[in-house]
Formats: structure tokens, C-alpha cells, sequence
């Protein structure tokens, strides 16, 4: 498997990824896309195995503010549980890192609970609730993840911090 950053010549793989993995009201449209991959602020990676894309992420990157949002990431479904949404997240973080950032955070659909567990083995916590995020009564998680403490300069696993995340869908 090959990660590398995405440019414009990869929009179509990219729009056939979104549509085999999201719902129509939940795909980015190509000329949000466009910006996703024409801005230097997002760092937007495709995951290609025998020059196939079989998945994309996509992240914004806050020196300014030290921290990245994850945007949108995907995998087609007949390659999911092969850790290739892992290598995605973790190329994420050494971006961020590599640039001083110390905090990812992502939205996630409440009921999305594929998601949730992958994402808290990963090592997000829930943060907070947003109220029809996805649409009428489509609620989301607000998520995040401590990559290092700022002052040490080293890895945190977000044991200090999830004293302070909110203790929501514990059945997530």
C-alpha cells in the first residue's frame, strides 16, 4: 500500500470513494474538494494499493491556532479492517506534528459506532454533542486527540485529559 499526498488529478478517485462510502447529503461537492486539495493549510492523502485508491483523508492544519481537524476519511467498505484508516490518521498526526500541532479533533455521527470504536481505539476521546449536525435530528460527537503536551514536548496517551472528556455514550 502507497500513501501519498493528493493533488487535483485525483478529484474523480476521490468523488468515487465519497460516493461508495457516504450518503448523498453527506459527500463533499468536487468544488469543495477542489479547495480540500488546492490549499496548503490541508493536507488531503490517498491511500492506493496496486495503484487503486481505496481511500482518502483529509485534515485541516492549524499552526496558528496548534491544532488539525480532521475533514472527512474513508475507505472503500470490501478494505476496511485492514488498518489502512489507522496508517491514514496516524500520516495525519506526523503532518501535524511535524508542523507544532498538538491537538486533532473530528466530527462524528453519533450513531456511526464502526466509527466511534475506531476512533477511541485510536485514542479520541468525546468532547461534546452537536445538535443536528448532519441534519434534522442527525446528531454528532465532537472528538479529539491530545498528540503531545505542549510544555514537555512528548506523546501524550490523553490519560491527564480524559478526566475532562465528557463522559456521553459510554455504550459507544
Amino acid at each position: 500500500m502507497v500513501i501519498k499526498r493528493a493533488t487535483v488529478n485525483d478529484i474523480s478517485y476521490i468523488e468515487l470513494i465519497e460516493r461508495a462510502c457516504f450518503e448523498k447529503s453527506e459527500r463533499y461537492e468536487r468544488s469543495l474538494l477542489n479547495t480540500l486539495l488546492g490549499n496548503q493549510e490541508f493536507l488531503t492523502i490517498i491511500a492506493c494499493i496496486n495503484d487503486k485508491p481505496i481511500g482518502y483523508a483529509s485534515a485541516y492544519l492549524s499552526e496558528l491556532c496548534h491544532e488539525s481537524k480532521i475533514i472527512s476519511i474513508a475507505v472503500l467498505p470490501e478494505y476496511r479492517k485492514m488498518g489502512i484508516g489507522t496508517i491514514m490518521i496516524e500520516e495525519i498526526e506526523r503532518n501535524a506534528l511535524a508542523k507544532g500541532i498538538i491537538k486533532v479533533a473530528l466530527e462524528v455521527r453519533m450513531t456511526n459506532f464502526e466509527a466511534l470504536k475506531f476512533y477511541k481505539k485510536r485514542g479520541f476521546l468525546i468532547r461534546g454533542v452537536l445538535l443536528d449536525y448532519y441534519g434534522p435530528g442527525k446528531n454528532a460527537f465532537t472528538m479529539e486527540k491530545i498528540l503531545r503536551c505542549p510544555r514537555e514536548g512528548r506523546k501524550n496517551s490523553n490519560d491527564q485529559s480524559s478526566k475532562n472528556s465528557i463522559d456521553l455514550a459510554s455504550k459507544y
